[in-house]
């Protein structure tokens, strides 16, 4: 039996968590428990398997438990009864819901209006100078001064 207890988070990438059991039909794979705030997996596998025998049984519980398509939580036996996979999570899957980014960004310069498209082909360019201000610095938290006009 496995049992992982973090007070935050659990983030695995490119990792295992595996508990297996290779006996007669009498055996069980192993339990794995598994209790922080986090779960976060990336390309890794939590297992709890047996051959002949039972699979052993796996708990999470987490407020947020993320995983990636390419990883997996499998609890399972080869010629016996399977084990039982339990997430206690607010959220689970977000596979369905997130996209990655695309490969080819857009250039800066196709999101330019006309005119300052044609002022940077030109080689003008407008620029932007900081000053300070003719006033005290004011105190945290209050209103920033302003001039009036």
């Amino acid at each position: 039996n496995i049992s992982i207890q973090a007070d935050y988070m659990l983030y695995l990438v490119d990792s295992q968590v595996t508990a297996s059991v290779g006996g007669g039909v009498e055996t069980t794979g192993g339990n794995i428990n598994i209790d922080p705030e986090f779960v976060i997996l990336k390309n890794s596998q939590i297992v709890a398997n047996a051959f002949e025998g039972a699979g052993g049984n796996i708990q999470i519980v987490a407020d947020v438990f993320l995983a990636d398509p390419a990883s997996t939580v499998d609890a399972s036996s080869q010629l016996g009864v399977d084990g039982s996979v339990d997430i206690q999570a607010v959220v689970s899957n977000i596979s369905g819901v997130l996209t990655p980014l695309p490969e080819d960004f857009r250039s800066a310069a196709d999101l330019l209006r006309e005119s300052c498209l044609a002022r940077l082909e030109r080689g003008t360019r407008s620029s932007l100078t900081i000053g300070g201000r003719d006033a005290v610095p004011p105190q945290p938290g209050q209103l920033l001064p302003s001039p009036v006009w």
